[in-house]
């Protein structure tokens, strides 16, 4: 056995002179994470590991690294699922119940239907699900109608796919068949009227798209931190549809007005280096800095005079709303959906066109150099997004769509 020199949670085992296995150990060195087998420098098994040490998942690869199938183990080392993949995809699915019969899935949706009316059946009838899974449909209306309860589908995100703007032709693949169908479902929750209203304008006979939006609460005391009036962030996910790097390269143009900005930029993802890259090539490194993964955003936005959001799209931003809520004044593209929801233009921080990195420059700069338009904004933003978003509206809004959909549960048998 070697343990990797540079990384003491690595270690690669040997047989004589063959490379057989590579551990990957948890951060402290303390338990396997998985264990890959070797034959002939291939791997044809990974082994993966439970917080107890036990082995919890199985997955097999063919000569071409493609993975074959996966087994899945509970505490007692039993297997209780299968899954066969062909051609790089799922594709058959074998449970083994509790009486060590199998029961063969040839989807996905057959499983999850299966799981819903087994194992979670008392909970559910007569009752209401909220589901994430738009595009698991035909599953949770098959549950349905065998259980009587009903499904409020929650879209937080846009249901657009590469467009900036209302599309018909464009919606995301997977929400295709589920937006063609709006009609037909017991009730659907947006995080915006914005949102409501393009999926009206699409059907409007719809009377089942409700508006609830999240909430984010005011700052709390411990996150009270001193503003610093040159800091600009952005808290994001490092993807290439966040447009970090374009706003990179334009950086520098605000330091001709204002020499000692800087622009923290917090998250981690695929775009990681292309960032590092684009700041490396504009001579930024004294202005731009990555961050690294934060846990306490509010406290950043509380610590920054201003935050971007340069996305292509959005939900609701959280993001957006805790920036807000911290007094930190934004500056957004006007994407899908969420930016005027919690920006009013010129009010509250500045919307510019999508893509226009310009303006949203120039818009960056002019609240560094006015500290009071600055601080009017910060202060409008935080009034009025608090108004509206608090716990007891959150509370009142479920309650509401509940009692709704509760009053005709009696009548769902004879739906078709």
């Amino acid at each position: 056995m070697r343990t990797d020199d540079s990384d003491p949670t690595i270690r690669r085992y040997y047989r004589s002179g063959e490379y057989v296995a590579f551990e990957k150990l948890d951060a402290e060195g303390r338990r396997p994470v998985f264990v890959d087998l070797l034959a002939s420098g291939k791997r044809y098994r990974r082994l993966r590991f439970s917080d107890k040490n036990e082995v919890c998942q199985v997955q097999s690869f063919d000569d071409d690294n493609e993975l074959k199938a996966e087994e899945y183990f509970n505490d007692g080392g039993v297997r209780y699922l299968l899954v066969e993949h062909k051609d790089g995809a799922p594709a058959r699915w074998v449970y083994l119940d509790a009486d060590l019969r199998e029961v063969v899935f040839g989807s996905l949706n057959e499983m999850l239907t299966y799981w819903l009316v087994n194992f979670n059946g008392d909970v559910l009838r007569d009752h209401v699900l909220i589901s994430e899974w738009a595009f698991r449909r035909p599953a949770l209306d098959r549950a349905s109608a065998l259980l009587n309860f009903k499904v409020v589908y929650t879209f937080h995100n846009s249901h657009l796919g590469g467009s900036r703007r209302y599309s018909r032709s464009e919606f995301k693949p997977e929400l295709r068949s589920t937006l063609d169908a709006l009609g037909t479902m017991d009730a659907v929750v947006v995080l915006t009227d914005e949102q409501k209203f393009d999926l009206l304008k699409m059907n409007p006979a719809l009377d089942n798209v409700y508006v609830i939006p999240h909430v984010v609460e005011s700052q709390a005391a411990a996150e009270q931190v001193e503003r610093d009036p040159l800091r600009v962030v952005i808290i994001s996910r490092l993807s290439p549809e966040k447009g970090i790097v374009n706003v990179v390269k334009e950086f520098g143009r605000i330091l001709a007005s204002v020499p000692e900005a800087r622009l923290d930029i917090w998250g981690r993802g695929p775009e990681d280096d292309g960032i590092r890259a684009a700041i490396e090539s504009s001579g930024l490194s004294g202005h731009v800095s990555l961050m690294g993964f934060s846990d306490a955003p509010r406290k950043e936005y509380a610590a920054s005079a201003v935050a971007l959001f340069p996305s292509e799209y959005e939900g609701q931003s959280l993001s957006l709303m805790e920036c807000v809520m911290s007094g930190c004044v934004p500056v957004a593209y006007d994407f899908k959906y969420g930016a005027r929801y919690a920006i009013e233009d010129g009010v509250s921080g500045f919307i510019v066109d999508p893509g226009n990195v310009d303006e949203l420059i120039d818009a960056v700069r002019l609240l560094l150099v006015h500290n009071d338009i600055r601080e009017r904004m910060s202060f409008a933003g935080a009034r009025r997004l608090a108004h509206s978003n608090n716990a007891e509206r959150l509370r009142k809004d479920w309650l509401d769509l509940f009692l709704s959909l509760g009053g005709r549960l009696g009548r769902m048998g004879s739906r078709p």
